[in-house]
């Protein structure tokens, strides 16, 4: 569950900034699923480069806990390239570390991502991504939908 504060339109070089408060909860299989609920935040930065391409950084900070219920905190990290091609549709590309952590916490996960993004309306937009693990800690592949309604 996730809420986005558009903060700033870009300008020149300086870039559009958000601010994204998110918490993840503990469901799925027991191999895929946290321990409890694990709130993060995150800054997103994106420059446009030309009229259809931008690049984006989006930084972060998770709290988390370990199999004992032990919290820690541990770092994301993911830079994005996005294409337009329609005013609704998006595709884009990324390097993403969405958990930068000590070993003893799980250690690091990296991926590559690609994916797309359309606007059913100018207040809903629909997603979908694959993602190729870059290390041992990550699943090899995985997939995401996601569904995001502007209020």
């Amino acid at each position: 569950l996730s809420m986005k504060w558009h903060v700033r339109d870009g300008e020149g070089a300086m870039p559009a900034f958000g601010v994204i408060g998110q918490l993840d909860f503990a469901s799925g299989s027991q191999a895929f699923k946290g321990s409890g609920t694990r709130p993060s935040v995150r800054a997103t930065a994106e420059w446009e480069l030309a009229p259809e391409w931008s690049i984006g950084v989006m930084p972060g900070l998770v709290a988390d806990r370990d199999d004992e219920g032990r919290h820690f905190a541990s770092g994301m990290l993911g830079v994005s390239l996005d294409r337009g091609w329609t005013e609704r549709l998006h595709t884009y590309f990324e390097l993403a570390a969405p958990q930068i952590a000590k070993a003893h916490n799980g250690g690091t996960t990296s991926s590559f991502d690609f994916g797309g993004t359309y606007l059913l309306t100018k207040d809903c937009q629909v997603d979908a991504g694959l993602s190729r693990g870059l290390n041992h800690r990550t699943a090899d592949y995985s997939f995401t939908f996601g569904l995001s309604v502007r209020l």
